[in-house]
């Protein structure tokens, strides 16, 4: 039997109406003596397996005594529970939140959870982004808001000049705001500037390739000297692209993806070239590149080097794009509507409009297939 926390907590652990976490009764009758596995399941919504993990890890912290914060009788976990509820959280994001951190129900909502609340609705985000925030990072709960959160926002600001753009970079990669500015993010800002990249470019990394900030510092500054002596000028937004490419892909990665490239006849040249004109291209997966290489070369008979020199082809989607479009174009090649040269790269990198007026209506009367065609492949997209 799994072993109980001590009676006084006990009685603070009341069942609370698992389909409605919002208003836990301040009558409702406490449980003596029953496991916190049982009020982790039927309060809190968790699974038999996710509570005897999380109840586990509720019991260590009793055990480690004065290592960690002391469980006693003015724990109330259902003040907890109630404080996520008013402000919108739902039942699943409780639930996830008390399995990657049981303790948060250990704490006291108002002294610790509130003013991080308050900060963050006071600097703009909305009451219905903060269940998703808290919910997908954590830390973000855990995190000290006077020595990192608060510091984190303030830096972030003084580069990105407004709070709608840091909550923006926020929204995306919460776990700026538990790294510590002095530790990673402030120190790999320095590292740019110290090789020469100027402060708009540094804006523009930190809005869209923002999670390479949280690379350790030696790491990151090895991957820009990588990056360099490839031959990229840091000045240029490419650049940036390559560095995020080179920082978080382990060599072992990178030379897997190579060897995909090599099994088409590719020299280490060729690949380093493509990867200089889109240096997103090493960022799919060696299966993805495998697969794309595999439809230009075995399907359309294109040369490998005449696909790697637009390199910008391996990221369109196979299913909504490639494929369907290909059904097209091999009707019109087989009503002799267009000529096998007509059939290039240009047929993908046109938007949807464009190619529906280039390839499909000008021929609706004559060759109605055409148009039978490729509604067949908008549907199969759809699905």
């Amino acid at each position: 039997m799994f072993r109980l926390i001590t009676r006084n907590l006990s009685t603070k652990f009341q069942i609370i109406n698992p389909r409605n976490p919002t208003t836990p009764s301040a009558k409702s009758n406490p449980i003596d003596r029953s496991s916190i596995v049982s009020y982790l399941i039927n309060s809190c919504g968790l699974s038999s397996e996710k509570a005897l993990a999380a109840g586990k890890k509720l019991n260590r912290e009793r055990n480690l005594g004065s290592k960690s914060e002391k469980i006693n009788a003015r724990r109330d976990p259902n003040a907890v529970l109630a404080f996520f509820a008013s402000y919108g959280f739902t039942r699943d994001q409780i639930s996830k939140i008390i399995t990657k951190c049981p303790r948060i129900l250990l704490c006291h909502p108002d002294r610790t959870l509130k003013p991080k609340m308050d900060f963050f609705l006071a600097a703009g985000f909305t009451r219905s982004d903060m269940p998703k925030l808290m919910s997908e990072d954590i830390d973000v709960l855990q995190a000290s808001l006077k020595k990192r959160i608060i510091p984190c926002f303030d830096f972030l600001k003084s580069i990105l000049h407004t709070d709608k753009e840091v909550i923006n970079v926020l929204k995306h990669t919460p776990g700026l705001l538990h790294y510590g500015v002095e530790k990673r993010i402030s120190p790999n800002i320095e590292n740019l500037r110290g090789f020469g990249m100027p402060e708009h470019r540094i804006y523009t990394l930190l809005k869209v390739h923002t999670r390479i900030l949280l690379c350790k510092t030696d790491q990151f500054r090895r991957s820009i000297e990588r990056v360099r002596d490839l031959g990229f000028r840091v000045s240029d937004y490419a650049f940036a692209v390559a560095l995020q490419c080179v920082a978080w892909l382990s060599v072992a990665t990178w030379e897997g993806k190579v060897t995909v490239f090599k099994s088409f006849g590719l020299s280490d040249d060729q690949i380093l070239s493509a990867f200089k004109k889109q240096p997103a291209v090493m960022m799919f997966s060696g299966e993805t590149i495998k697969r794309k290489m595999s439809f230009f070369v075995n399907r359309l008979n294109w040369t490998p080097e005449y696909v790697l020199g637009k390199p910008f082809l391996l990221g369109f989607s196979l299913e909504r794009r490639l494929l369907p479009r290909t059904s097209v174009c091999n009707v019109l090649l087989s009503e002799g509507l267009i000529s096998d040269k007509a059939f290039n790269y240009q047929v993908f990198i046109v938007n949807e409009r464009k190619f529906f007026e280039k390839y499909v209506m000008r021929f609706q009367e004559e060759h109605p297939q055409v148009l039978e065609v490729y509604q067949s492949a908008s549907v199969k997209q759809q699905h």
